[in-house]
C-alpha cells in the first residue's frame, strides 16, 4: 500500500466566511473499514469525494487529502492528539 499527501488549497483571505471549522469523522463504512463517506459537523454522510472537494478547495483547514492506491481520502493535519483524528472510531 502506498500513500501519497495531495496537497490542498490555502484560501485567501476574502474566502475566509466560506472556510468550515469542523470536526470531521470517518464512517469507516467501506471495505477494510476504509471511509467511503464522513461526518463533517451535522451532516452524517457525506461521500468521501464531496468531502475530499471540499478539503482541496480549502474549507477545511485542518485537514488534507492523501491519497492511496490511486483513491483519494481526508485525513486530520499532524498532531499530537488522536482524540481529533479522522479515524478516532476505527475498531
Amino acid at each position: 500500500m502506498s500513500a501519497e499527501v495531495v496537497e490542498s488549497v490555502r484560501p485567501s483571505l476574502e474566502d475566509n466566511n466560506k472556510i468550515l471549522m469542523t470536526k470531521i469523522i470517518g464512517n469507516n463504512d467501506g471495505p477494510n473499514d476504509r471511509n467511503e463517506s464522513y461526518k463533517i459537523g451535522s451532516r452524517s454522510n457525506v461521500p468521501r469525494v464531496k468531502a475530499v472537494q471540499e478539503v482541496l478547495q480549502g474549507k477545511h483547514q485542518g485537514a488534507h487529502v492523501i491519497s492511496v492506491n490511486g483513491r483519494r481520502y481526508v485525513r486530520d493535519n499532524p498532531d499530537h492528539s488522536k482524540r481529533d483524528n479522522v479515524n478516532r472510531n476505527k475498531r
